[in-house]
């Protein structure tokens, strides 16, 4: 007569993961089981089944596998702290005076041709670590940094709003303040805040919540500099005007050079001749779109100056402010050249713009306006 014995079941132990630590993984929802970390399998909680288990040819091949993938990565070697600050370095660099897009030659390039350098030898530095090194290590360091260097003194700001080339709005502010280490007044970048309008209330708003984000105290803004448009000054709706509802003791420092700029621009319209102003701005649209044209004024300008090469001639901007000097130097060291020049192109080049241009440059009353200017 056969006997028939039941199996018994028994519940998983906690010891047992020290006695197979490299492997036994405990199973919180099945008490009966465990699963090896190796084999991706579930093996019944005994201690003779764990034994057995270890001795199968799977485990030994799954085990040997992974003691190999862990051993190499205990022994990666971390970089050194020479390479870090190396790196650091060149993303600083870049960050301050290039674009992000050459970091990827730059590392290259320092690693090829400084090889007897222990900290260049190991560089790698690519475009994600270098952006990854300036907005996560390097930017909250220097706004720690300037906000330590601030602390709870009084403070000044230079705002003025710009639109780039994509035609979005932004907020430039720059920021004032006695740096205590240096023993000086210190003038810095604060923020770059994008805009959806800009007039005086959003202008506003993005002042207080840059201030807010920075840690500074609004109530320690001392003053605040500005140029003289209307959504700045303004009597009635200026940012200033805004501004003076929180901070009554708030000082105001209008942009002298914009003042300025709307003084001289006002005289000369209404003094200058408007012949003036078109030869200002044709004689530098003769040049600014030809090559060729720049070629003969150079080769002009050297054969009667002994081969000294001519300045270029600037463009007249309203939005640089008083930039009608160097316009109107530029073309007054050059008169005798430039007269010549468009004798010549009104002869070769039968050019209804250089004959007027050439006669604007033969009449010496144009001359003495020029250089009353």
């Amino acid at each position: 007569m056969k006997m028939y014995f039941t199996q018994y079941t028994q519940k998983f132990r906690d010891e047992w993961l020290s006695l197979f630590k490299d492997w036994l993984v405990k199973i919180e929802l099945n008490r009966n089981k465990a699963r090896c970390r190796f084999c991706k399998t579930e093996v019944v909680a005994k201690r003779y089944d764990f034994l057995q288990h270890t001795k199968t040819k799977k485990h030994i091949e799954a085990a040997n596998g992974f003691a190999t993938s862990r051993s190499m990565v205990n022994y990666t070697k971390p970089p050194s702290l020479k390479t870090s600050d190396a790196e650091g370095t060149l993303a600083l660099f870049i960050a301050v005076h290039c674009s992000i897009l050459t970091c990827n030659h730059l590392g290259v390039l320092c690693k090829s041709k400084l090889n007897d350098c222990e900290a260049a030898k190991n560089i790698k530095l690519n475009r994600r670590k270098c952006t990854n090194t300036i907005t996560n290590i390097l930017s909250p360091h220097f706004k720690t940094s300037l906000r330590t260097s601030i602390g709870n003194q009084p403070y000044s700001i230079l705002v003025d709003e710009s639109t780039d080339i994509s035609v979005t709005k932004y907020l430039g502010i720059t920021i004032m303040y006695f740096n205590k280490e240096l023993g000086q007044i210190t003038s810095t970048y604060l923020a770059l805040v994008e805009m959806e309008a800009c007039d005086a209330v959003a202008i506003t708003i993005g002042i207080k919540t840059t201030l807010k984000n920075k840690g500074l105290d609004l109530q320690k803004l001392i003053g605040i500099g500005t140029d003289n448009a209307s959504v700045m000054v303004g009597i009635n709706n200026g940012v200033y005007t805004k501004l003076k509802e929180d901070i009554p003791t708030l000082i105001h420092v209008p942009y002298i050079s914009h003042s300025l700029k709307l003084a001289v621009s006002a005289a000369a319209s209404e003094t200058s001749p408007r012949n003036i102003e078109y030869m200002i701005r044709e004689t530098y649209n003769w040049f600014s779109h030809s090559s060729l044209r720049q070629a003969q004024n150079k080769n002009l300008f050297k054969a009667i100056n002994e081969g000294h090469e001519p300045l270029n001639i600037v463009k007249a901007c309203d939005t640089h402010w008083l930039s009608i000097e160097t316009a109107v130097s530029r073309i007054l060291n050059q008169w005798l050249e430039l007269k010549t020049l468009f004798g010549i192109a009104k002869l070769k080049e039968k050019c209804y713009a250089a004959e007027i241009l050439h006669n604007m440059f033969v009449d010496d009353s144009n001359l003495a306006y020029l250089k009353f200017l």
